[in-house]
């Protein structure tokens, strides 16, 4: 097949773009076209706009060049981009015009950051079928989290309800809400989401849950969970024997990361973070004993974590996955995450990890698993058996992902 690949990074600064990055490299080595179509290039550096090859990968990629909502100088550049990136429909067509042919399907990532509502409206105007991974709730909640910030809860309201549009509930400000709320509407009224999608994928059965109802009944829906590489069993420790306190991911407020510091700080454990973003300095600010490594590798985080007693993974929000939790896992490193998110779908309480509901909860699994190694060598054993239960070959994982794009395109 001829796929584009579509994802507002390309680089890995998160769980969704490593999936999209990963499944970008594994679909050229099975024999398909695929060209990468991204907004930025590096956390540092948006690039050039143009057709390169992918640094890392060696595979076709378009860059726009263009910053991120956040990291860009203009916010007024920001505010325009963030509603509907003009440069995309141009983009598009040259991305279309290096390949050997017309493509097939775009297979969609994440698109709120840089790529914007308008590569619906591109893909449609050059008659590509599009499948979306959804790895947030973007496709019907202005935050993206269907969490109300302010209250400190889950949503419950209706996407694009009166309730839902007054509802100050954003991470961020009233404003900021306003703002996301016209995106929305633009996103299902004149980028026409909802008619434009010819399949989506789910990343847990859990995302699916929230999701399902807001959707079309007949556009076709499928629940495919992320690939997680098996390190192999000469990679798996005993966490019993570690101290040190793990965070993978990005560093932002709705991460929960700033709680996890103040946890870790009253707990007096050791605590890592792995990862960047704008909560680095609030996290040195509570807890300058923490140590911030930054982005790594794959072979280099794999390394971090076992050195790791448990991983934390203390986000605000539904989240869709959890990819750490499992990476985790497949080292015998078991998790501690809160009750009610995606990654209970894995995560069993007092099996193969901790459950918590508050902060004082959290502060109390740490001071726990801090003291009772025969506990975290428990757990750390269950999470690997279940990590084994939960894996899936590379080719059965691709065999049901060109499965969707065959019966998209």
């Amino acid at each position: 097949m001829r796929i584009i690949l579509a994802n507002d990074y390309a680089y890995p600064n998160g769980g969704a773009s490593q999936v999209a990055l990963s499944q970008a490299a594994d679909l050229v080595k099975r024999g398909h076209e695929v060209v990468l179509f991204a907004g930025m290039l590096s956390a540092d550096d948006p690039g050039t706009p143009g057709m390169i090859r992918h640094p890392e990968l060696g595979l076709p990629v378009y860059i726009t060049g263009q910053w991120d909502l956040r990291g860009n100088p203009s916010k007024i550049s920001a505010f325009a981009q963030g509603l509907w990136n003009r440069d995309i429909r141009f983009a598009l067509k040259k991305v279309i015009a290096s390949m050997s042919g017309p493509p097939d399907v775009l297979l969609l990532h994440t698109w709120v950051k840089t790529l914007s509502p308008s590569i619906f409206h591109a893909a449609a105007a050059e008659a590509i079928p599009v499948v979306v991974m959804l790895h947030d709730y973007f496709i019907g909640c202005p935050n993206g989290a269907y969490q109300d910030f302010v209250q400190g809860e889950h949503c419950s309201r209706k996407p694009l309800s009166l309730s839902c549009v007054v509802a100050n509930c954003d991470r961020t400000s009233r404003l900021e809400k306003y703002w996301r709320v016209a995106r929305q509407f633009i996103t299902r009224d004149f980028a026409r989401v909802m008619s434009r999608m010819d399949a989506v994928i789910y990343v847990s059965e859990y995302q699916a849950s929230i999701i399902r109802p807001w959707l079309p009944a007949h556009l076709p829906q499928f629940v495919l969970p992320n690939r997680v590489t098996d390190p192999g069993d000469e990679r798996r420790v005993d966490a019993s024997g570690n101290r040190l306190f793990v965070y993978l991911g990005r560093l932002a407020k709705d991460k929960g990361v700033a709680e996890l510091a103040k946890a870790a700080r009253d707990a007096d454990v050791p605590l890592l973070y792995i990862g960047d973003g704008e909560e680095r300095v609030t996290i040195k600010r509570i807890y300058p004993q923490a140590e911030i490594a930054g982005w790594k590798s794959r072979e280099e985080i794999y390394e971090l974590l076992r050195d790791a007693r448990a991983l934390v993974a203390p986000s605000l929000w539904h989240e869709t996955f959890g990819l750490s939790v499992y990476e985790a896992a497949s080292l015998g490193v078991p998790a501690v995450i809160p009750q009610d998110c995606a990654m209970k779908d894995f995560v069993i309480h007092g099996e193969n990890g901790i459950q918590y509901a508050t902060q004082d909860a959290l502060k109390e699994a740490l001071l726990e698993l801090k003291w009772d190694d025969a506990l975290v060598a428990r757990l750390g054993r269950e999470a690997r058996n279940s990590f084994n239960k939960f894996k899936k070959t590379n080719e059965s994982y691709y065999l049901e992902l060109e499965r969707v794009l065959e019966l998209a395109g």
